[in-house]
């Protein structure tokens, strides 16, 4: 058996992967706990660390079983066929959630045109917008002054501007 990936509905991560867990499926939906400022207090949340993904181990001969829950979507698929995880990287997930605060941590993809606000470096605070995304390497256009500039992720911090 392998672990597969199943996209769900928005929101339904942790709910898909109690119901599976009944139904005798193996699924994992990594969580990390974050600290939500509320208008009147601070809480701490529990929240899927991948937004509308589960994994499960599973063979594909029930991939119609998994497909009958109400959150599940669809399975993954690259090339055609459902996109498989190795076990070392499900291992390497878990050991990262229980090893390292993750407090700040976020899993975001960068795609053309987002906006974004630079966080470090010379030109901290100014924002801009993604013409191209190459490895960990951004190309980012500031308006405000008519600039292109490469930035390295590595070295530098980039948010996402909502």
């Amino acid at each position: 058996m392998k672990w597969y990936v199943v996209y769900t509905r928005s929101r339904f991560e942790k709910k898909v992967e109690a119901t599976l867990l009944e139904r005798n499926f193996e699924a994992y939906c990594p969580k990390i706990t974050r600290r939500k400022k509320w208008s009147d207090r601070y809480k701490n949340v529990v929240e899927p660390l991948f937004k509308s993904y589960v994994f499960v181990k599973t063979d594909p001969k029930f991939k119609f079983d998994i497909l009958q829950d109400p959150g599940v979507v669809k399975f993954v698929n690259f090339k055609g066929e459902m996109a498989d995880v190795r076990e070392t990287d499900i291992e390497r997930i878990k050991a990262m959630l229980n090893d390292f605060d993750h407090e700040k941590l976020r899993v975001e993809s960068i795609q053309l045109e987002d906006r974004m606000v630079i966080r470090s470096g010379a030109f901290i605070e100014k924002e801009g917008k993604v013409l191209n995304v190459s490895g960990k390497n951004v190309i980012l256009y500031i308006e405000e002054l008519d600039l292109k500039i490469t930035i390295d992720q590595d070295t530098n911090r980039l948010e996402k501007l909502d």
